[in-house]
Formats: structure tokens, sequence, C-alpha cells
């Protein structure tokens, strides 16, 4: 446990003490919270449990390695999990990953090159004609980069997608219509942030 929360009952694992996963997980269920906040789906048993729990009605928040929010359903059919299930208990998906960020203090602005706009061909049609490129000075190490940020993408599973989950409708086929639903998408936000010259 990293944080220690007001009002929440946490629990960590301890092998050696007999404090396994699935015991914790077993014991945190039947004191019957408000709210289950599972570190990570890991494993066909924390699977189970997260949507056999959150499809009483109880909110369960979890997190699941992949590569973007949509393909959080062919990771959850790899441990288990029926789409069915998927489509009864899941509300939504928030996808994240961490990008380094410009150097606010040195980074350089320019023209688009070729090679750049090719990058963005498949992702948007509003190409930038200014894009931003790291430099380098002391305040960043030289390295042209300072900190980073973020870029989501939230996927709400309103009844159209669940029943595009029910139905096997590839993965693809539900990003797709995700994005034509004006969903956030991880590509999208991304491009957004090149464009505000936040990214390289």
């Amino acid at each position: 446990v990293e944080y220690r929360i007001p009002s929440a009952n946490q629990q960590q694992v301890d092998e050696k003490a007999g404090l396994t996963f699935e015991s914790l997980l077993k014991s945190s269920l039947r004191q019957d919270p408000d709210i289950l906040f599972l570190g990570e789906m890991r494993d066909p048993f924390s699977a189970k449990m997260a949507i056999d729990f959150s499809s009483t009605g109880h909110l369960t928040i979890s997190s699941v390695h992949t590569t973007n929010a949509t393909t959080a359903i062919f990771r959850l059919e790899r441990i288990g999990v029926t789409r069915g299930a998927m489509a009864d208990s899941i509300l939504g998906v928030i996808a994240q990953k961490l990008l380094k960020r410009l150097c606010p203090h040195c980074k350089k602005t320019g023209p688009i090159t070729d090679e750049e706009r090719a990058w963005f061909v498949p992702f948007t049609e509003d190409i930038p004609a200014l894009v931003a490129r790291p430099a380098g000075c002391l305040k960043c190490g030289g390295t042209g980069f300072h900190g980073r940020e973020g870029i989501y993408e939230i996927v709400k599973f309103y009844p159209e997608i669940s029943d595009m989950i029910r139905r096997d409708v590839p993965i693809s086929e539900i990003r797709e219509f995700a994005r034509r639903r004006g969903d956030i998408l991880i590509t999208d936000h991304a491009v957004e942030k090149v464009r505000a010259l936040i990214f390289d």
C-alpha cells in the first residue's frame, strides 16, 4: 500500500504471513464494500471476482495492461472473461500513457516536414502546419524534454458498444464506432498535444 486513504480499508499482500492475493480479495468481498478498488486484474481469478462483484451492482475499479481502451476487451477475453459478462458489467474503460513533454524553455517550432506529415496521415486529416522539436538547454539538461504528460482514451460502454461486444464484433470495428461517436481515442489526444506544441 503506497498511500493511506481516509475511510478506505486497504489490504496488502504478504505471502510469508499467508496473506495471498486470492485470500485478501475473498476477504475484501466478504466485507461487502460499497466500492472495490482492485489494483490489477492479472489472472482469471481476479478478473472473475471483479466482474462478478460489479454484476451485483457494486462499483468496481481496476486496472489491466493493454495498448488502448478497446483492446481491454481482448485482454479480458484472454484471461477468461466472456464477452457477455463484459457487456453486462463494464461501464467504461480509460487508457493512459505518459509521454515526454518538450522543454518549454528551448523547444523550437517550425514548418512540418514531408516525413512528419506522413506520420500524421493515418491518424488525422487536420495536419498542423507548425510542429515543435526538442533542442536542449541547461534547464532540461540538454535533453530537449522536461517532465511527462499524459494522453488518455475514454470509451464509454453505451448500449450500442455493449451490444457489439455481446455479438463478438471485432475490436477494430468497435474502435471505429467509438471514434465516429466522438469518444476520445488515445491517438486523437496525442495529435492534439502535438498540435499544441507539447509533444514532438
